[in-house]
């Protein structure tokens, strides 16, 4: 029996194997592009696809380290707050000859702890995000 089938010019399969080909490319999952059968068993989008949820997971982390770091600023300014009683006022010597130096010393210094906090949150989330998009969402060679 011949079980041997052509589709199209090139589109060649096996009816009797079950293994019939139709195309050796396969829409992704939301039909932006093409994959290989081999990339579409893998991870069933395209890169426009990875790329586009690459980008959201980096913001979803980039959200979490903002909030983060704001909570951990706050914490640490409460816990100042308790221990001396104020706003901690560690630029006031570079303000010594400014008659507003009391006024600016404590606002600039807890602005600046948060911006360091905020800094250091945000480097750890991204390595985090990158870690986490290279495992789960990395592109077809």
């Amino acid at each position: 029996m011949h079980n041997h089938v052509t589709v199209g010019n090139d589109n060649l399969g096996n009816v009797c194997g079950g293994d019939l080909t139709i195309n050796s490319m396969l829409p992704c999952k939301n039909g932006d592009g093409m994959l290989s059968f081999e990339d579409y068993q893998r991870m069933p989008y395209c890169n426009k696809c990875i790329g586009v949820s690459r980008y959201r997971n980096e913001q979803r982390f980039h959200f979490y380290s903002v909030f983060v770091g704001l909570v951990i600023s706050a914490l640490v300014m409460a816990l100042h707050w308790i221990v001396t009683g104020g706003l901690p006022r560690f630029l006031l010597p570079m303000f010594e000859d400014n008659f507003l130096a009391p006024l600016a010393a404590p606002l600039l210094s807890t602005a600046m702890i948060t911006v360091v906090i905020l800094w250091l949150s945000t480097i750890i989330f991204k390595e985090l995000a990158d870690r986490y998009n290279n495992k789960y969402f990395s592109y077809h060679e």
